[in-house]
């Protein structure tokens, strides 16, 4: 833990004592803040990407609804 801790945290000595003294701007390296960021790009990605799919099942869906409804107008 204290070599992860020394790692996000080089400037703090022996390691913050609380989390809010290790949430300060001037303590935190930018090591930490590129790990953020890829976190919540994946993060974001994976839901963008999720939304997407389901949107275009539903949209398969309306077309397909379409196609089966306009076929047994036509049929009677």
């Amino acid at each position: 833990v204290q070599a992860v801790h020394r790692t996000l945290f080089p400037r703090s000595s022996g390691g913050a004592t609380s989390m809010t003294e290790a949430m300060q701007p001037d303590r935190l390296s930018p090591r930490f803040w590129v790990l953020v960021f890829a976190v919540l790009a994946t993060a974001s990605y994976a839901l963008a990407f999720k939304a997407a799919l389901v949107a275009f099942v539903l949209l398969g869906m309306g077309f397909e609804l379409a196609f089966w409804v306009t076929l047994f107008r036509a049929a009677r």
